[in-house]
């Protein structure tokens, strides 16, 4: 977290507070965000002197739709953390995606399966549309492989922690909302060529002009490939 420096955290199912309280111990100030009304009153008790201090805010809100902007700003951007349960994880790593604007990056702690396919590459099987918007904005790295046996209950999966830090001259998407569903809709038919799931919106003169082969599958394309393919498809622009 110090990688970030002195940013506002924005924690994503603050639960108890167990995370909280090493957040708060570090000195940062703490957004969190917690949807169970039944465990917001433990937080707000538990936590009063950081409340009444200005350190903590506490947000009875679903993470996954939470309005970053509210408490964060381009200028002043901050960090999204949180354990994210297996089903909210896109969600979540949307909702950044959809707030990158405010965000120096991220922390999560997600399921080992979730972490290698985010930072997988080209032409393997975890290689996916999440995958390569991704890396076109951030740095990915697995920080540390978590075993299941650290949780109680223990659960049926190995986790890990990931961060995620904003590319500081990553290349422009000039749309990031179309661009999203543009390689979502591409991977939708990995396993077609590329000049065939794009016939109505790509001509082969276009394949040629940014250097890329027709021939190819989704899967077989770096993320900066795909970028150059959505900046000559004027149907998604």
């Amino acid at each position: 977290m110090t990688d970030f420096g002195p940013v506002h955290v924005v924690e994503i199912g603050a639960g108890t507070g167990s995370l909280t309280r090493h957040l708060l111990n570090a000195s940062f100030k703490v957004h969190a965000v917690e949807r169970d009304r039944d465990l917001v009153p433990i937080l707000v008790q538990e936590f009063s002197d950081a409340i009444a201090g200005g350190a903590l805010v506490v947000h009875e809100a679903d993470g996954a739709r939470f309005d970053l902007s509210r408490v964060l700003s381009p200028k002043e951007p901050g960090v999204l953390v949180g354990n994210l349960p297996y089903h909210l994880t896109s969600s979540i790593i949307f909702l950044a995606l959809h707030h990158i604007e405010c965000l120096k990056g991220a922390i999560f702690l997600v399921q080992k399966e979730v972490a290698d396919r985010l930072n997988a590459g080209p032409s393997t099987k975890e290689y996916g549309f999440l995958t390569v918007v991704l890396k076109l904005l951030f740095k990915i790295d697995k920080v540390a492989n978590v075993n299941r046996s650290a949780f109680w209950p223990v659960p049926n999966v190995d986790s890990a922690i990931i961060r995620l830090s904003r590319l500081k001259n990553g290349p422009e998407i000039p749309n990031l909302e179309a661009f999203i569903v543009f390689v979502r809709e591409v991977f939708q038919q990995r396993r077609k060529k590329l000049s065939t799931i794009l016939r109505a919106s790509i001509s082969l003169e276009q394949f040629d002009s940014v250097s890329i082969d027709p021939n190819l599958r989704p899967e077989n394309l770096s993320p900066e490939e795909f970028l150059r393919l959505f900046n000559v498809c004027g149907k998604y622009r």
